[in-house]
């Protein structure tokens, strides 16, 4: 049973980092995150939202480990974490899963995309001045100036919405 377990834990993480997974949540995220606010009241059509997207990772998941694992049954699989939940709880896996059931961290994955959506996200500045060269013992290099690089975040551009 333990090696059942440890195949399909080895199994979902391989899922979860696939690209195909991370493109499907990305677009899921593009395509919703404009009706979320940053507020402490949550709309209605916040919960219909949340509903589709636990059901597109939970069929996602669920088809792929079907084709990964030999007569895979996620209620057999749901049995077997909560006999381990003690265990599993400092894994990521485990902090995966329940982020894609918990409504506060998807709130936060959507509020997160729609700022990145509207240019809000980190952009950083690379500045760079001349200083002094150094010459090493050697003389049959050549000589280059140190560059005294600084990389400071600045804030991004709004964007512009006609």
């Amino acid at each position: 049973a333990d090696d059942r377990f440890d195949e399909i834990i080895g199994a979902l993480e391989e899922i979860m980092m696939e690209d195909e997974f991370q493109v499907m949540q990305n677009n899921f995220a593009g395509e919703h995150c404009s009706t979320f606010e940053g507020t402490d009241e949550n709309k209605l059509i916040y919960t219909d939202i949340f509903s589709k997207y636990t059901e597109l990772i939970e069929g996602y998941v669920d088809r792929r480990l079907k084709e990964a694992i030999k007569g895979f049954s996620m209620q057999h699989f749901m049995e077997m974490l909560a006999e381990r939940e003690e265990e599993m709880q400092a894994s990521d896996v485990f902090d995966m899963l329940v982020s894609f059931a918990d409504f506060d961290t998807f709130k936060e994955i959507m509020l997160a995309h729609k700022k990145e959506k509207e240019g809000g996200g980190l952009n950083l500045m690379i500045r760079t001045s001349m200083a002094a060269i150094h010459v090493d013992e050697q003389e049959d290099g050549e000589e280059f100036p140190d560059l005294e690089l600084t990389i400071t975040p600045v804030p991004s551009p709004k964007k512009i919405t006609s």
